[in-house]
């Protein structure tokens, strides 16, 4: 969960996505199990936040290192979806996209239960640009 502030006229806190709880509801939530960390909410981008909404997601590569030095591999994106202020894959909506080494688009998506997807209302099929835009060799 993903706290906005606190409405003292209220009483309640507004979570991301409007939603809103009273303390005592939102302690009732958090009660039990193996305990939360909380902190302040990371904020992305504001370039992407404007492509992706106030959620924060993540590219990982895997990039394999030889002789004649580091080279991208594979690289997928860890795409947050609706309200998930996170890319925690387990989160329900959340996918993980295929990108495409040679021109930085996702190509494929897929659940937590590794269906394939058409890419997401609000997700731009081009996250990273080009390589060789960054300098990266493949």
């Amino acid at each position: 969960m993903s706290a906005d502030r606190y409405d003292s006229s209220t009483g309640e806190v507004l979570l991301l996505g409007s939603e809103r709880k009273t303390v005592e509801n939102l302690a009732a939530d958090l009660d039990g199990g193996a305990g939360y960390v909380i902190q302040l909410r990371l904020d992305g981008d504001a370039r992407l936040a404007g492509l992706f909404g106030p959620r924060l997601w993540s590219v990982r590569a895997l990039v394999l290192v030889g002789p004649s030095g580091p080279v991208i591999h594979r690289a997928v994106a860890k795409i947050a979806t609706g309200n998930n202020p996170a890319d925690n894959f387990w989160r329900q909506g959340n996918m993980l996209g295929a990108i495409e080494l040679e021109t930085g688009l996702i190509s494929r998506f897929a659940d937590f239960n590794a269906e394939l997807h058409s890419l997401p209302p609000g997700i731009p099929s081009s996250v990273i640009g080009k390589r060789e835009e960054h300098g990266l060799s493949r």
